[in-house]
């Protein structure tokens, strides 16, 4: 391809895409209008494996394959810190508890820690099934235990090889949801639609009856808190936001079907998937006692991030898109669509996305035209960079 060829091509892909361009990335580029390109790029060697999962916690993100091989990176720069080999059936290992001196891998009825250098530590055998994801604060993890009995909330003694069950709280029905630590109270959910708040020597916090707020169904979503409440997202149709000190109703929002995706609140909005509906945004700290939406984006389906103007979502179709903080409405979106899965992040705006390759991306949204670096689009063809919907 000559010079002024390649020069014809590039001018083309950024108007309207070039279908026959070179393959796999390329240089810095300077982004004509609002899109996305990328901060760093990782493709991982997965060695006959496939990418499933993607959580960040802190300032990691740690990769999951289909044979349970956690890839743990640097989310600042996308260095591989560390390769944990955990091995078990597929989907075994849930995600992981990331605290300032080790990560607790649960798994089936154990949890497997390292040091945050990739060390292993080796195993705590819990003896009972696991039903939960885990919470982990200080010396001790939280987790749904399953019994012949009916299930139970445990507190998990991290300094004891045996007998590490501090303290356990028959719950009746199971614990699936994750349960949350904050500022020293520990939240879970039941199946049985009832929510505990507790001490660290499980001495009930909430003076309601029996020390529970009850939803009229099942709790399957993992709960969320911070410093203005604590997010139950139960199937009877409902978010509640409660106080954490009393357990009293703040605010409700109806969903209409029953709610089985977590609540992702920020800095001044909840996030809620609706099944039927989309995601829906809620104004956190005023509005009526059973709020409406600020707005519905039928087409969103997962929270990714947000800045001042945008928030950041995944479009049913694949597609990340810009969609305005204040309206919801469409601003642009990308055109790339092979990325698979997608980390939350409520820090900032920047999406963490891979491809069940190996490929892990960090990717920013740019808002005014000029910013250079390497634009968010197909390692198969030139494409596009966004389109203003």
């Amino acid at each position: 391809m000559t010079k002024h060829l390649l020069s014809l091509c590039l001018a083309i892909a950024l108007i309207g895409g070039c279908k026959t361009g070179p393959k796999g990335p390329t240089g810095p580029e300077t982004l004509p209008a609002q899109g996305f390109i990328e901060s760093w790029r990782n493709p991982l060697a997965l060695k006959n494996d496939e990418l499933s999962r993607l959580y960040l916690m802190g300032d990691t993100i740690f990769a999951y394959s289909g044979k349970n091989t956690v890839y743990v990176l640097n989310s600042r720069g996308g260095d591989l810190k560390h390769i944990d080999p955990l091995g078990g059936t597929p989907g075994e290992v849930r995600r992981p508890v990331s605290l300032p001196d080790r990560i607790i891998y649960p798994k089936r009825s154990s949890l497997e820690i390292f040091t945050t250098t990739g060390r292993s530590l080796g195993m705590l055998d819990l003896e009972h099934s696991i039903r939960s994801p885990a919470e982990g604060a200080g010396k001790y993890v939280y987790v749904g235990l399953d019994y012949p009995q009916g299930g139970r909330l445990a507190q998990i003694d991290l300094s004891r090889r045996y007998n590490n069950i501090s303290w356990e709280v028959h719950t009746g029905a199971g614990v699936s949801a994750k349960p949350i630590v904050y500022q020293e109270t520990i939240y879970a959910g039941t199946e049985e639609g009832n929510v505990y708040a507790l001490n660290a020597t499980r001495e009930a916090v909430w003076s309601l009856p029996n020390g529970i707020f009850k939803t009229e169904g099942p709790i399957t979503a993992d709960l969320a808190a911070d410093d203005y409440g604590l997010y139950v997202a139960s199937t009877d149709s409902k978010l509640y936001c409660l106080d954490r000190g009393s357990g009293k109703i703040r605010w409700r929002f109806f969903g209409g079907s029953p709610l089985d995706t977590a609540p992702i609140p920020t800095s001044d909005s909840v996030y809620q998937y609706v099944k039927g509906m989309g995601l829906v945004a809620i104004d956190k700290t005023s509005g009526d006692f059973d709020r409406k939406p600020r707005w519905i984006s039928a087409g969103a389906v997962q929270f990714l991030s947000q800045d001042d103007q945008n928030v950041y979502v995944l479009g049913s179709e694949g597609h990340i898109l810009a969609l305005d903080k204040k309206t919801g409405n469409a601003k642009f979106r990308s055109r790339r669509k092979d990325l698979t899965m997608f980390a939350t992040n409520t820090a900032d705006s920047t999406i963490y996305a891979a491809t069940k390759e190996g490929l892990v991306l960090a990717i920013k949204p740019v808002l005014t035209p000029g910013a250079v670096g390497t634009i968010v689009k197909s390692d198969e063809v030139w494409e596009q960079i966004a389109s203003a919907d």
